[in-house]
């Protein structure tokens, strides 16, 4: 089962994420990042290190910290892409 979210801050430890669903803190899940700068989406497996629920709780959206496991050749290649502005 997937869900959709956005996300705010992105580094190579993890990521900040806005979304309607929350999953548990310590939570194992997979973060799905596609964008126009790579040619495949990257796909990261992560934990759960904090959770934002007062706005989801509410029907907005509420937001997670994930902390990837490790890092991969792809997010350091889209990471390189978004700081240079590179978008080739």
């Amino acid at each position: 089962m997937g869900y959709e979210a956005f996300v705010r801050d992105l580094s190579l430890k993890g990521a900040f994420l806005r979304c309607n669903f929350i999953p548990p803190q310590g939570s194992n899940v997979f973060v799905k990042l596609a964008t126009p700068l790579l040619r495949e989406a990257v796909i990261l497996e992560g934990t759960v290190v904090c959770l934002e629920r007062s706005l989801a709780e509410q029907g907005g959206a509420g937001a997670v910290t994930v902390k990837f496991n490790r890092s991969s050749p792809e997010l350091i290649v889209l990471m390189s892409k978004l700081v240079s502005g590179n978008s080739r």
